[in-house]
């Protein structure tokens, strides 16, 4: 099952706040970009041919990692021999939390018997950045890459996020992403042909297709008793 969650809803703040380091708190894209930059871990995963790869089999570089969180660009800078001949200059174009609106979460729905309910578990979180045409306008969004939560849990966990009911007693965002405490809609599920909502359906309709996933779920959950 994948789900995407809108960074800029306000019960998703906590994965998109602060947009600058305060405090002692950082984004978590800032948090994430040092663990895969400087410490080495975690993981990243290439997305696939079709951007749609979700099994975690192909690692990337960490100069791989880089070219994807701080790409070039080209300025066009005038030649000190003709200044009115200008050549092009790759200058650095980092990618910010402002950009990152949105994350693509993958999850297990795992019927454990002994609790008797239907336990949905994070496999992997994709950071998703806005991408805008030469107007300016918001065309979509495309995934960076995949990180593999068991292996993503440890950088989350010493994230702190901002609590609004104690200031003083911080929480972190790997507890507030393994309470489900965010708002998110689904964009596809197990099926035979691999096919994501958006495919036949857009917008109202895609959010009504995404409900009604979660509908089928129950009776399938429920029906289990009866085995």
């Amino acid at each position: 099952m994948w789900r995407v969650l809108d960074l800029r809803e306000k019960a998703n703040h906590p994965f998109y706040f602060p947009l600058e380091p305060g405090q002692g708190r950082r984004s978590p894209l800032d948090v994430i970009r040092q663990a895969l930059l400087k410490d080495g871990t975690p993981t990243a995963y290439a997305l696939g041919a079709m951007a749609n790869d979700g099994s975690f089999s192909h690692p990337m570089l960490r100069g791989e990692v880089d070219s994807v969180l701080n790409p070039k660009v080209n300025v066009w800078t005038p030649s000190f021999d003709d200044p009115e001949i200008p050549f092009p200059v790759a200058e650095p174009d980092p990618i910010t939390a402002v950009q990152v609106t949105r994350d693509q979460i993958k999850e297990d729905w795992v019927f454990e018997k002994q609790r008797g309910v239907m336990d949905e578990r994070i496999i992997g979180i994709a950071p998703m950045k806005e991408v805008r045409g030469e107007d300016g306008e918001l065309r979509g969004h495309a995934p960076l890459f995949r990180l593999y939560d068991p292996e993503l849990q440890h950088v989350l966990a010493n994230a702190e996020k901002f609590n609004p009911r104690n200031d003083g007693g911080r929480t972190t965002v790997d507890q507030w992403l393994e309470s489900r405490r965010f708002s998110s809609f689904l964009v596809t599920e197990s099926n035979a042909r691999d096919r994501r909502i958006r495919e036949h359906a857009q917008g109202l309709d895609a959010l009504l297709e995404g409900e009604a996933m979660k509908e089928r779920r129950f009776p399938f959950e429920h029906g289990l008793w009866n085995c």
